[in-house]
């Protein structure tokens, strides 16, 4: 150890050697240092960057992802119109209630208490004479105020309808249990409307009561009960003009007068409540027949 400081002391060339090497390894620690510290500063920033870049790349996932499957509680636009038809009821050109004094020609008072029927076989016409299917199947009754309904519809501009009262032959006779519940075919809806699967559909119930007097005055004494039904009995309406258009997302609304007076009286008959009162179609199928034919001519849009 003496002889290292005598070494020192006696050489100071060594000394200023071995001082500058110090220096320099007090530079080199320094800068050693600092490109560590730079290092660390560039790999956060590289770390904050790929950060920044991985949420960026995220977010523009997420949202190419959004356009190409849309929310499935988004509704989906409109593509049809809506079609609704109501059922104006008269006699004699006034509205038609039940328990109100009606007049026939032959000045025979009548009150009605029941009507409901069936319509089938909705049909609308374009100019083209081409058809589109409006509603398979419609009951319609009067104490319940299901006088109308409404469906989806394509648009386009239409002249008119067709339908056919009472039941057609291709289900006249299916089971109605086979019929989903809310279909006016089905036994939930057609209830007493049903005489069992050999005879089919009761066409309508239309009842009431009638002075046949012929004062005008005399008691409501002679029931009435017109229950047609039958395939020979199913009766398709002719033409009805109406010029009418559907849009999409809109609803269109027709009012088809139903004459109920026209279901007895015609320009060349009228039907004496005396004698034509009752038919079930088996014990006066003629009667029937006759007002049947007569329904079906007694629609006439408004």
């Amino acid at each position: 150890m003496l002889y290292l400081i005598a070494i020192f002391n006696t050489k100071p060339r060594m000394r200023a050697f071995i001082s500058e090497t110090a220096a320099m390894n007090d530079v080199n620690s320094s800068l050693l240092r600092n490109s560590f510290s730079q290092k660390a500063v560039h790999l956060h920033a590289m770390k904050y960057i790929l950060l920044l870049l991985t949420v960026l790349a995220l977010g523009l996932a997420s949202c190419r992802k959004k356009k190409q499957e849309p929310d499935p509680a988004d509704p989906a636009p409109a593509t049809t119109g809506t079609l609704r038809i109501n059922f104006v009821t008269k006699f004699n050109g006034a509205p038609f209630t039940f328990y109100t004094d009606y007049y026939n020609p032959l000045n025979q008072r009548v009150q009605f208490e029941i009507f409901k029927f069936f319509c089938t076989n909705f049909y609308a016409y374009n100019a083209a004479g081409d058809s589109v299917l409006v509603k398979d199947a419609f009951k319609y009754d009067f104490a319940t105020g299901a006088t109308y309904f409404s469906v989806p519809m394509q648009p386009g501009d239409y002249t008119g309808m067709k339908l056919g009262y009472g039941v057609d032959s291709s289900r006249n006779h299916l089971d109605p249990t086979a019929y989903d519940p809310k279909h006016p075919l089905s036994y939930n809806q057609a209830n007493s409307m049903h005489w069992g699967w050999t005879a089919g559909y009761i066409f309508m119930k239309f009842e009431g009561r009638a002075d046949t007097s012929g004062t005008g005055t005399g008691p409501l004494d002679v029931f009435l009960a017109f229950h047609p039904g039958n395939d020979v009995c199913y009766e398709p309406s002719p033409f009805l003009p109406k010029n009418f258009n559907v849009t999409v997302g809109q609803t269109t609304v027709l009012n088809l007068a139903m004459h109920v007076d026209q279901f007895f009286t015609t320009a060349t008959d009228t039907l004496d409540f005396r004698y034509d009162n009752f038919t079930h179609f088996t014990d006066n199928p003629g009667l029937a027949k006759i007002i049947s034919k007569n329904i079906a001519k007694s629609f006439a849009f408004e």
